[in-house]
């Protein structure tokens, strides 16, 4: 298994993961493939327009379509793009959605 670029923080002075890689596997990576097309119906793109948006090449896209994980960075490309489409963040990360909704008392679910 590939080893994952996790989010990290700075805590006096050493990097510290902000999530295990489990932990950011399981939110970012596992179902992203099924993500990725729900959000490419969701928001009318074709695979070119959706790499465009996203600041990556096709190429990069189909990656991650065949399986290959995003790195923490990308990761927050697609977020900010997903979030900015009416339902988006649902249909890209169903996972996430739910628990942010869970969080917030559903007030999230509403905009997201």
């Amino acid at each position: 298994m590939e080893e994952l670029q996790v989010p990290t923080v700075m805590v006096e002075g050493r990097k510290r993961a902000i999530l295990t890689q489990d932990k950011f596997r399981a939110l970012y990576v596992d179902g992203l493939p099924e993500g990725l097309e729900r959000l490419a119906v969701v928001a009318g793109m074709t695979w070119p327009q959706l790499a465009a948006r996203l600041g990556v090449g096709e190429g990069r896209v189909q990656e991650w379509r065949d399986g290959w994980p995003p790195d923490s960075d990308e990761v927050g490309a697609l977020i900010e793009v997903a979030s900015r489409v009416s339902g988006g963040l649902a249909a890209l990360y169903p996972q996430l959605h739910a628990a942010l909704a869970a969080a917030d008392g559903g007030e999230r679910a509403r905009w997201a």
